[in-house]
Parts: structure tokens; C-alpha cells; sequence
């Protein structure tokens, strides 16, 4: 278990740079949702994307990242030349290849969950979501999921 989550660490760190372009990408609308819209009338549905027929760019981005994270996986061990020191290891084949997914998976989720807290910030402006009760944290998940999936 300690080398499953050793590899899992590093996974998660050499996918870190996937992350970082993500939310750069997803964030991306704390600079031009001031300048194009009236803030101060976002809903949380207008901004995260959840109206029916919204969504198809973000769904497009993880697509494009999870194909990313899914050609670097191997590919880098053996470009590194530290797919021996992989299979040195105790632990199985299939382990290694269920920690590069399990890290995939993670750094897309995160992702997702990074946009939300930028969708909070845009709506956060409009006096009527803090009263209203826009953003409630099932619904976060839920839109979480549903993004990353």
C-alpha cells in the first residue's frame, strides 16, 4: 500500500502542470466575464455553466486533458527511463497502471472543482446569491461530476 501511494504522489506531481493550464483555462472567465457582462447579476447557473446547451467548451477542455493525461502516462516512464525502476518494484503491473489513472482521474476532478470555486467568486458579486441561496453545496457536487465526467 505504501508503494501504490508513493507512485500515486508522484502521478499526482507530474500531472501538476495539467492542472495548473486547467484552471488557467477554466478560470479564464474572472477576466472576461467583468468586462463582457454586468457581473452583479450572475446566477450561479449562468456562470457554471448548467443551463441546457452550455458546457460544450469546458466538456471539449477535459476531453483534450484527460487525453493529455492519458498519452503522457507510459510514454514519459520510458522517455525518463524509469519504467525499470516500475517494474523493479514490489508491487504488480496493473497497480502501477491503477495509480496513472487514479492520479488522471484526481487531477481532472480537481480541476473541475477549481472552476467551481471560480464560479463562486463570479456570482458572489450579485447581492441576491447570498440571500438567495443559489450555491448549494449538492449542487457544486453535482456540477463537479458532471464536468469531470
Amino acid at each position: 500500500m505504501r508503494a501504490f501511494l508513493t507512485l500515486l504522489a508522484k502521478e499526482v506531481k507530474a500531472l501538476l502542470p495539467l492542472a495548473v493550464l486547467g484552471f488557467a483555462l477554466i478560470s479564464g472567465d474572472l477576466i472576461s466575464r467583468p468586462i463582457t457582462e454586468r457581473i452583479d447579476e450572475n446566477t450561479y447557473d449562468h456562470v457554471a455553466g448548467i443551463a441546457p446547451g452550455e458546457g460544450g467548451f469546458l466538456a471539449f477542455i477535459f476531453w483534450l486533458l484527460a487525453f493529455f493525461v492519458a498519452y503522457a502516462a507510459f510514454p514519459r516512464e520510458h522517455d525518463e527511463r524509469t519504467v525499470e525502476l516500475l517494474y523493479a518494484l514490489p508491487i504488480k503491473r496493473r497497480t502501477i497502471f491503477f495509480a496513472k489513472v487514479v492520479a488522471g482521474v484526481a487531477t481532472l476532478w480537481g480541476v473541475a472543482a477549481m472552476g467551481q470555486c471560480t464560479n463562486f467568486v463570479l456570482q458572489a458579486l450579485n447581492p441576491n446569491s447570498v440571500s438567495g441561496h443559489q450555491m448549494h453545496l449538492d449542487l457544486v457536487l453535482r456540477v463537479v461530476v458532471l464536468h469531470a465526467s
